[in-house]
């Protein structure tokens, strides 16, 4: 849910969006603040009447203040894209400033564990209108937040396509090219009532049942995702060969291949 209204500071929710069982609220710090939804936005995963409830609940806390210098804190990994993961006394913060901008767009904290995400945002985020902004909370920085909120809730993001086939989902993992989109397009040729997660990327996470796949709305080649979830059948992990096999594997060689 987008609220293109101007709301007093902290009195209004700008933006729900859930996956994985986790939902973010996106609210502002100060009066007089709106956004400009991304326009490549799944809307799947916007709150909406019909979503299911969420397992967790987390704050995204928005304030249009100067992000501070692309060189602040000590750096720990770099994005070819332009953004980065630092450490400022000791706290982990995502910090975005492609090579194109003058000023970082964005800078996340994210404390450990994550129950909140603190995040000041630049002036090239402003979208033109007086108090309109783009939203931040998009491709990387969604990606990023859920993968550190996971490591505290047994969970995590998997890098391969995930299918539900008869109420089962199951997983295809694998390195990039290692053929996700291709045999996602090939099941669902072969089986008109299997329903795509997504082709690149999908969360697992621990239930009381056992374990539960989720769509993501971060998709491959096939552009195709879907706000689903499934309680996981098994993983098979992709690997290019002259013949097509399937291959018991026990733990040991499981995690090698992870």
């Amino acid at each position: 849910m987008i609220s293109d209204s101007t709301v007093a500071a902290g009195t209004c929710v700008l933006a729900e969006k859930q996956w994985g069982g986790l939902r973010f609220r996106v609210s502002p710090s100060v009066p007089g603040f709106r956004l400009r939804p991304d326009p490549g936005e799944n809307l799947e995963f916007l709150v909406s009447a019909h979503t299911a409830p969420a397992t967790d609940t987390l704050e995204v806390s928005l304030a249009p203040e100067p992000p501070g210098g692309p060189d602040a804190g000590r750096p720990f990994y770099s994005s070819p894209r332009g953004w980065r993961m630092v450490l400022e006394n000791n706290v982990r913060v995502a910090l975005n400033h492609p090579p194109a901008f003058k000023h970082p767009l964005w800078k996340a904290q994210l404390d450990w564990p994550v129950e909140e995400v603190r995040l000041r945002m630049g002036v090239d985020m402003r979208a033109g209108e007086e108090g309109l902004w783009h939203d931040p909370f998009c491709y990387p920085l969604d990606q990023i937040v859920t993968m550190y909120v996971l490591a505290s809730r047994q969970g995590l993001i998997v890098h391969g396509a995930g299918v539900v086939i008869h109420d089962g989902g199951w997983i295809f993992a694998g390195k990039s090219r290692a053929g996700k989109s291709t045999i996602s397009d090939l099941i669902l040729q072969s089986w008109p009532e299997a329903r795509l997660l997504n082709d690149d990327r999908v969360i697992v996470r621990r239930a009381p049942g056992g374990w539960t796949v989720y769509g993501t709305p971060w998709s491959g080649r096939l552009q195709t995702c879907h706000a689903d979830e499934a309680p996981l059948r098994g993983i098979f992990w992709l690997r290019h060969a002259g013949e097509s096999r399937v291959t018991a594997m026990g733990p040991a060689e499981s995690a090698e291949n992870s």
